[in-house]
């Protein structure tokens, strides 16, 4: 049972942001972090996250931790395949539930996290399967979400195999949600593609190298494999979204990453503008997170388009269409690199 609770206790730490002694693993994390900001979803004065707790996440979750204790190399191997046997046939997910209203207004103050909350949470595949979460671990002793006590974490544990099947939920399958119950949130599903471990591709070498190690990930090749002394070049890795905010910022005398008063974060913000920075394909997404960033600073929403691949000029042109046919007060940018 102790067992059990120290290793749902390693993804509490996912919404804090600690500080790493490696600042390149922190900023990772942090951007992990802000991600997870853009798929919150609200209910008056309050705002729900979540945030499933891979082992990929769990490690780099845990870095700051392995490398204050000063581990070697073969310690830090034997701490993941202990977070390996513990998620053998399991997934933890955190989510976060929030105050970010007005304590002097007519809407609800209070959010009482039921006590059975885990009866009420379900992951659920693409093809109707679901399964019930196993167990839930709220930080701290109060239930209650208020002005006072701003913000609870849940840390939730599903088994992965379906108790009718007794197959993997993750199988045959191209999506899997996180569906939230007993918190009043009328949107409350949460829908991730798989494999969940692509959502990592972009971490620094040094986790990577771990991954590799431990044998959560198989390298494809053996020419692949990241060696910090390896004086063969290697191909160069994609651009992130972060490499584009950070170049069109650069560009035009933007701040980015600017945390709101509701926890959101704004990609890029100007004197005038508040914009989303997405890929193409992305476009429906960046005209919701663009308005509700205008909303929320008073200033013109805008989106940056990146621009990957000739094929990407077919979202612009719908976007740019949308945005006449409708009316909306949206100004767009094209961000080409191809």
């Amino acid at each position: 049972m102790k067992k059990t609770l120290a290793i749902l206790s390693l993804f509490f730490l996912v919404f804090t942001c600690p500080v790493f002694p490696d600042q390149t693993v922190d900023e990772y994390v942090s951007k992990k972090i802000q991600e997870s900001y853009k798929n919150i979803k609200k209910n008056g004065n309050f705002a729900l996250l979540c945030l499933p707790g891979t082992l990929e996440f769990g490690i780099a979750g845990n870095y700051n931790t392995w490398q204050e204790k000063r581990f070697d190399n073969k310690r830090i191997l034997q701490e993941i395949d202990t977070l390996k046997n513990e998620t053998n046939n399991n997934i933890y997910i955190v989510i976060q539930v929030s105050f970010i209203g007005d304590a002097t207004g007519d809407e609800i103050k209070s959010l009482k996290i039921p006590k059975d909350i885990q009866d009420y949470i379900f992951l659920e595949n693409n093809n109707g399967l679901f399964i019930r979460c196993s167990k839930a671990e709220i930080s701290g002793y109060n239930y209650t979400v208020n002005q006072f006590t701003d913000h609870i974490q849940i840390a939730l544990k599903f088994p992965t195999i379906h108790p009718e099947t007794n197959e993997s939920i993750f199988n045959d399958t191209e999506t899997i949600k996180v569906i939230v119950g007993g918190l009043g949130f009328e949107d409350h599903t949460f829908e991730y593609k798989l494999p969940l471990s692509d959502y990592y591709l972009d971490a620094p070498d040094v986790l990577k190298k771990l991954y590799y190690e431990s044998g959560i990930w198989e390298r494809e090749n053996e020419s692949q494999v990241i060696v910090d002394s390896n004086p063969d070049p290697q191909p160069a890795e994609k651009k992130t979204e972060r490499d584009y905010q950070e170049q069109w910022a650069r560009e035009h005398g933007a701040k980015i990453e600017v945390q709101l008063r509701d926890g959101t974060r704004v990609d890029c913000l100007t004197d005038t503008h508040a914009i989303e920075v997405d890929f193409a394909r992305k476009w429906t997404e960046a005209i919701g997170q663009s308005m509700h960033y205008s909303r929320m600073t008073g200033k013109r929403a805008g989106i940056v388009l990146i621009i990957t691949d000739p094929d990407d000029m077919k979202y612009w042109d719908r976007l740019k269409k949308l945005i006449e046919h409708s009316g909306l007060p949206i100004d767009t940018w094209k961000l080409e690199d191809y």
